[in-house]
């Protein structure tokens, strides 16, 4: 009986984590990345798992001077060749940022919203905000946007911005726990096409229920 519960475990292990797993990808901006003279600092983090890709953004500079810092752009080739799919889900929140620096947040939203998905995009895809608005925002500065220009504060057309935490989620066939995105992502900035390539990131692997498997195993073994 001992015997059939580790051969059981040891299953449980192994065959869970195909449908568990999930691989993860984040990229950083350089340290000195700049777009138009302006420092820009964006982290973009790939999770794949059966089907679904997520994808996280952040624009982590602080009281952005010009709307050449916000994120309009994502671009990323995968390692099964997606060039179509379609953007499924995901959440942000908008800012409307006004003339005096002061703004206006929104509860969430969703993501499509204000942003969309190329497909067949340079042999892979795209997400882009629907200029004008929607580029994401980094944060105020103790509750002000006071070094904002005239591309931001009180800019009808620019705003309103997405703003904090946003998330996508998108559908392509075939991809899977084991789909990773390969060579360096393009990020896209401001409303007039300026772009950076972000390096290849760290890649984290998740075990998921494989673990849990390998725990429910362990237990009914010293039983």
């Amino acid at each position: 009986m001992k015997t059939k519960s580790v051969i059981l475990a040891i299953l449980f292990t192994v065959l869970i984590p195909m449908t568990a797993f999930a691989l993860v990808m984040t990229y950083d901006t350089l340290p000195t990345q700049t777009v138009g003279g302006m420092p820009v600092d964006v982290t973009v983090t790939f999770t794949t798992s059966l089907n679904p890709i997520t994808i996280t953004a952040d624009n982590d500079i602080v009281n952005p001077t010009s709307v050449i810092q916000n994120l309009s752009g994502i671009a990323f080739v995968t390692s099964i060749g997606s060039t179509s799919g379609s953007l499924t889900g995901g959440t942000t929140r908008t800012q409307f940022v006004d003339g005096d620096g002061s703004f206006q947040t929104s509860a969430a939203v969703p993501t499509s919203t204000y942003w969309e998905l190329q497909t067949n995009y340079l042999g892979g895809l795209l997400l882009y905000a629907t200029m004008p608005d929607g580029t994401l925002i980094g944060e105020p500065l103790s509750g002000n946007y006071s070094a904002a220009n005239g591309s931001i504060a009180g800019n009808g057309p620019h705003n309103p911005f997405t703003y904090g935490t946003t998330t996508f989620t998108l559908t392509a066939s075939g991809v899977t726990a084991g789909t990773s995105i390969v060579g360096p992502i393009t990020l896209f900035f401001g409303t007039s096409g300026d772009s950076v390539a972000v390096p290849e990131p760290t890649t984290l692997l998740l075990l998921g229920f494989g673990l849990i498997g390998l725990a429910a195993g362990t237990r009914r073994f010293k039983r």
